[in-house]
């Protein structure tokens, strides 16, 4: 079996060191030790989180707008806090930005936000 990668095939037995080769061209690596950096795994892990709130949303019914916003109500549930708590921190200013519908008052969360405020807590 072979794989593709240029002008011509190069046997899977030479597969990783074309990915090393790869890894090395690809700035999400560290230089030194070759690892993912430590900003790429957040983003990795902030993605991750992002699938994992849209797919519990649509499991359990919950809303989600068209650009990845739920409710209040829902964006509590997802921190595991009380909308009470999110009103709190709205009033006080707090970095968890929110959306207000003009004339109904809504408010509404970014999951991006949230799993971003999720990763950092942990």
């Amino acid at each position: 079996r072979q794989l593709s990668a240029g002008p011509g095939p190069i046997p899977t037995r030479d597969v990783p060191l074309v990915r090393l080769v790869a890894a090395m061209s690809d700035n999400r690596f560290c230089d030194a030790c070759g690892q993912l950096k430590p900003e790429v795994r957040r983003a990795e892990a902030i993605e991750a989180r992002l699938i994992t709130m849209r797919s519990w949303c649509q499991q359990s019914g919950k809303w989600v707008s068209p650009d990845d916003r739920v409710d209040e109500a829902t964006a509590a549930e997802l921190l595991g806090v009380s909308p009470f708590t999110m009103r709190n921190w709205r009033s006080a200013k707090q970095p968890l930005a929110f959306f207000r519908v003009r004339g109904r008052g809504r408010v509404s969360y970014r999951l991006r936000d949230l799993a971003m405020m999720i990763e950092e807590g942990e």
